[in-house]
């Protein structure tokens, strides 16, 4: 920015109270920035989505925007586990979010599902590659179950850690006794009530969707549902922003803060009553 418009500046001495003001203002102009960029990228996605509608008499006409705040009947979130350095895929589902309906549905599938002759493993982290791809690995989950994928969210087991233990405990009441010794990790559990800490849930996930059957996964999706009916508390929700920002800064993802305001009052609404989630086989695409 120019510094002044011919000649000199008089010289003023500036107190601390000015200098407070002025450093004021100009956060308040970054934030207002900031906040104009955000809901200037969610008006064009959503121009970008919906580019027309029909008017009453059946003509294409513009969409007017309105409301960045408008929810989705339906919107769903590839939901994914890995290990913290190979990044390495350990469990993968989806998890649709019906506002209507005010449901969820968990659908878990197999991580060494292939696409295109590579695995879903391979498709995240391919071989000799420093980084990830999630978008790849969105377009091929979505291709390969006809289903459309609006946000993911991958966190590795060292951030799912720090997640759960900000939500609390994982709360179960185990049937039989669980003594699994694996090659890259165990678990053992007494039978009976109790509270799995962030690196038991973890391994237990893991373990419920061993062998990839259909049985598998639904038994693995049953631990995710339950666990979403669990943490969607009214106390959760009080903390809401934390957690979020916790989450969201550590992982990795492409969910935006306006993506949290648009569902929050709904979550806020479920948690305050008898959650409704279900489970969902996963159907290949014909």
């Amino acid at each position: 920015m120019k510094k002044g418009i011919g000649g000199r500046k008089k010289l003023k001495f500036s107190t601390t109270e000015k200098k407070k003001k002025r450093t004021r203002m100009i956060w308040i102009a970054i934030f207002s920035v900031i906040i104009f960029a955000i809901v200037s990228a969610s008006i064009a996605t959503y121009v970008k989505e919906h580019p027309k509608s029909r008017s009453s008499n059946g003509q294409e006409s513009e969409i007017t925007v309105t409301p960045v705040a408008q929810m989705k009947e339906e919107l769903t979130i590839l939901f994914s586990g890995t290990k913290t350095n190979s990044k390495e895929i350990v469990f993968l589902s989806y998890i649709t979010m019906n506002t209507v309906e005010k449901k969820f549905i968990v659908t878990c599938v197999p991580v060494t599902e292939k696409w295109q002759g590579k695995t879903f493993v391979e498709i995240y982290k391919p071989k000799n590659y420093k980084g990830t791809k999630p978008d790849d690995l969105v377009e091929a989950v979505s291709k390969k179950y006809d289903i459309k994928i609006d946000r993911y969210l991958i966190v590795t087991e060292k951030i799912f850690k720090k997640f759960i233990g900000a939500l609390g405990p994982y709360e179960i009441d185990l049937k039989t006794r669980i003594n699994y010794n694996g090659e890259d990790f165990t678990l053992n559990l007494l039978k009976g009530p109790q509270k799995l800490t962030a690196e038991n849930f973890f391994k237990y996930i893991r373990f419920m969707g061993l062998g990839d059957s259909n049985y598998n996964l639904e038994k693995q999706a049953e631990v995710i549902a339950d666990f979403l009916s669990q943490k969607i508390s009214e106390k959760n929700m009080e903390k809401g922003d934390d957690i979020f920002s916790a989450l969201i800064n550590a992982s990795e993802n492409n969910i935006t803060i306006v993506d949290y305001t648009k569902y929050k009052t709904f979550l806020t609404d479920i948690s305050k009553e008898p959650r409704n989630v279900e489970t969902s086989l996963p159907r290949v695409a014909e």
